[in-house]
């Protein structure tokens, strides 16, 4: 048998040295996992890891439950988990409220309006027009003969015939022969008042019902229980 080198020795002794001392580091590291003791691991404490929870069945209730820091953040200061109650969410494809949820009927048939307070409610999904009472009444207006249109106007006489080259209009009277008359027409047109058909009448106007919906789409509106 060959005799092994002092240097071949020496590195097997450090080798035996190494593992005693690995070993010696994860058995204390065992112990104070489970004991009261706490060393730091990757900068927090095996209280907050709670390695008595498996890695594979770890989830997020797990998280909630323990004290574990994400990212440097402790647990206390994560925001509060969940919905709070009285917060909607609408949905246009689903028919029904998960668990936890209540569909709020209050809001079907009508549209959202943004206000400092919420839970009015107001409008018309319909709506008329309905005009004002009114009157018309027509005034009226006394002609003067420069309002008229230029006409004449027809008589009839009698004629005779007396010294060559006259003529005359003549009217029998109770003697005889013949007298000369001066002949004019009569007045047309009273130059009074008149009206044109015009009467006093009143009336109001209105519409048929009329739709008031813009276009919109349909959706299911849940709040948290």
């Amino acid at each position: 048998m060959e005799k092994r080198s002092d240097s071949t020795n020496r590195l097997i002794y450090t080798l035996i040295l190494l593992g005693i001392f690995i070993l010696i580091g994860i058995g204390t590291f065992v112990v104070n996992a489970f004991n009261t003791n706490e060393p730091s691991v990757f900068g927090h404490s095996i209280g907050e890891m709670d390695w008595s929870k498996s890695i594979p069945s770890l989830k997020a209730d797990t998280l909630e439950a323990g004290s574990i820091n994400l990212g440097g953040v402790p647990r206390t200061s994560w925001p509060a988990e969940g919905i709070s109650s009285g917060f909607c969410v609408f949905s246009r494809t689903q028919t029904g409220c998960p668990a936890g949820w209540t569909r709020d009927s209050g809001f079907d048939s009508r549209t959202i309006r943004g206000a400092a307070t919420p839970g009015g409610i107001d409008g018309s999904e319909s709506h008329t027009h309905t005009g004002v009472s009114h009157t018309h009444t027509g005034g009226s207006y006394a002609l003067t003969a420069a309002n008229l249109a230029a006409h004449t106007h027809s008589y009839t006489t009698l004629a005779g015939s007396g010294t060559p080259g006259y003529s005359y209009w003549l009217i029998p009277d109770s003697g005889t022969g013949a007298k000369p008359l001066s002949v004019n027409t009569g007045s047309a047109g009273s130059g009074t008042a008149h009206s044109h058909g015009a009467t006093s009448a009143s009336g109001t106007g209105a519409t048929s019902s009329t739709s008031s919906w813009p276009p919109y789409m349909n959706v299911i509106v849940c709040c948290k229980n």
